[in-house]
């Protein structure tokens, strides 16, 4: 018996795996306001030496639908999976956030209970895959998911610590020009002496 996927819309093995991820691909069109061309079933991701599967990845709209660009990464088990197999399942989530450097949010379900894992930078610069309550953000106005894509946050206070470096630069030059008697141009100054 097969089941029509919500995405790619073409005939999958209905599975009880299979039945849950159409739920939630479902969810994501309907309810959470991606698209179908945000949604990819089945991305491959390396991981170490070895390639696995994603259940579902989110991406921003237009954008490759690669291991790097992922925002959000679904897990997807059967129905009555046993305390630890679901924890297996919740460990492997995060196995996969962890090689997809732009995954914020992350989900563990097997359709009746659901592990919500949020990526956040500590203030030591190390990356957190904590567990959390609450549900995967809609998409915003522009189709893009809430705190996603970012830029890693040591490359963005890199960026910042330049930028201060270069006007502490021009302000200790203005300084020194102006001790010396000569004088700068500014914007609006008339340039006369």
């Amino acid at each position: 018996m097969n089941i029509t996927c919500a995405v790619a819309r073409v005939p999958r093995l209905a599975t009880p795996e299979e039945r849950v991820r159409q739920k939630v691909c479902r969810a994501l069109l309907e309810e959470h306001g991606y698209t179908r061309s945000q949604i990819e079933v089945e991305l491959p991701v390396r991981i170490g030496s070895s390639d696995r599967y994603v259940d579902i990845a989110v991406f921003p709209p237009g954008v490759a639908h690669r291991q790097e660009n992922a925002t959000i990464i679904i897990e997807c088990k059967r129905h009555s999976l046993s305390d630890g197999q679901f924890g297996t399942a919740v460990a492997q989530l995060k196995s996969y956030m962890a090689a997809s450097v732009n995954a914020r949010f992350g989900l563990a379900t097997d359709g009746q209970r659901k592990v919500l894992v949020r990526r956040s930078v500590r203030n030591d610069g190390s990356v957190a895959l904590d567990e959390t309550s609450g549900d995967l953000p809609k998409v915003d106005v522009a189709g893009t998911p809430p705190n996603g894509p970012r830029t890693p946050i040591p490359f963005v206070a890199a960026l910042v610590a330049i930028a201060f470096m270069v006007f502490l630069s021009r302000v200790t030059t203005s300084c020194r020009s102006q001790s010396t008697g000569h004088r700068d141009f500014h914007l609006g100054s008339t340039g006369r002496p």
